[in-house]
Formats: C-alpha cells, sequence, structure tokens
C-alpha cells in the first residue's frame, strides 16, 4: 500500500470516529439534561479531511468549525472583562437554531418581549451563566486522537516508506 493510500485511509477513518464520538457524547449530554439532541449538528457535519502534496511535503489535515475546541476541552470560568463576543456568538446562535427566546424566557417570568430583545436578554444570561461558571468539555475530538492510532499511522508508515517518520498534530482553524 502507497503512503499516499494509508493516509488517505487513516484520514477518512479519523472523519468517521471524530463524528461517531462527538455525536455519541452529544446524545449522552443531551440525555443527562433531559433536551433533545440535533441529529444535524452544525459541528459533526463541518468535520473534514484533506490530504495536500506541495514541495514535498504531504499534510494531512482534519478540519472543523472554529469552535471546536471549546466543545472539546470547555471553557473555565471568566477572571476578566470580556470583549461582549460570547454574548454575540450566543444570540447569533439562538438565531440560526432557530429558537424561540420568549418562549424560554417565559418559563423564567419574564414579559413577552420583541425578537431582538429577547434574543439579547437570554444570550446575555447564557453568556453570564458561561462567564461565571464555564462549562465541561467533552473531549470528542481529544479521545479519538490519543487512542494510539497515531502510533499505527507511524508503524504503518515507517514500513512503507524505510524511514523514521515525525507526526505533527498541531491544532487551529485552518483557512481550506
Amino acid at each position: 500500500m502507497s503512503a499516499q493510500r494509508i493516509l488517505e485511509n487513516f484520514g477518512v477513518q479519523l472523519k468517521k470516529d471524530v463524528q461517531a464520538s462527538l455525536k455519541k457524547k452529544q446524545r449522552a449530554k443531551a440525555a443527562k439534561y433531559s433536551s433533545s439532541y440535533n441529529e444535524n449538528s452544525n459541528l459533526v457535519n463541518s468535520i473534514r479531511f484533506t490530504v495536500k502534496e506541495a514541495e514535498g511535503v504531504t499534510e494531512v489535515s482534519l478540519l472543523m468549525a472554529d469552535y471546536w475546541e471549546w466543545v472539546d476541552k470547555g471553557r473555565g470560568k471568566t477572571t476578566a472583562g470580556g470583549s461582549g463576543q460570547v454574548k454575540n456568538n450566543i444570540a447569533a446562535w439562538i438565531k440560526k437554531k432557530g429558537l424561540n427566546p420568549n418562549k424560554i424566557l417565559a418559563k423564567y417570568g419574564t414579559k413577552k418581549q420583541t425578537f431582538d430583545k429577547a434574543v439579547n436578554q437570554l444570550a446575555f444570561l447564557i453568556a453570564r451563566k458561561v462567564h461565571k461558571k464555564g462549562f465541561e468539555g467533552n473531549d470528542f475530538f481529544t479521545s479519538v486522537i490519543n487512542d494510539g492510532r497515531l502510533n499505527l499511522l507511524k508503524e504503518q508508515l515507517t514500513e512503507e516508506l524505510k524511514q523514521d517518520i515525525r507526526i505533527n498534530v498541531s491544532y487551529g482553524t485552518p483557512n481550506a
């Protein structure tokens, strides 16, 4: 089997396993809080991999929505003031999900208000809780990438190429 094929197989399996891990962890969290599980998770659907060759270097990338690391690692409570970006991101998420903020706020005795005001109020409340308490990550990626598959990949490539291999895993959201 060629090195290119080994890397492609690795990428396909990694994508599949990371998606399955995320779905499993999201289902478990939904069950824990008695909420519904969204089968069409944007994060699950954003996961993809690429294999690129340039200037004698082959690069395998697993790409995900930019907030993947927060879902994986979680977030601690905030110790200093912020820029308001968390609230803005939550407001955008509320709108994107098509949530009815007035219905949610009514459970807490809030009177009905315009949609935009309700979105801002709900986003503020959620952001305040995130800042005060943080939230727990689910290790959907970390548990998969640290399961020994990188050592197996290194062994397969070393055997195929008859030379030592160094695997570098870097985190971030590449522009691709």
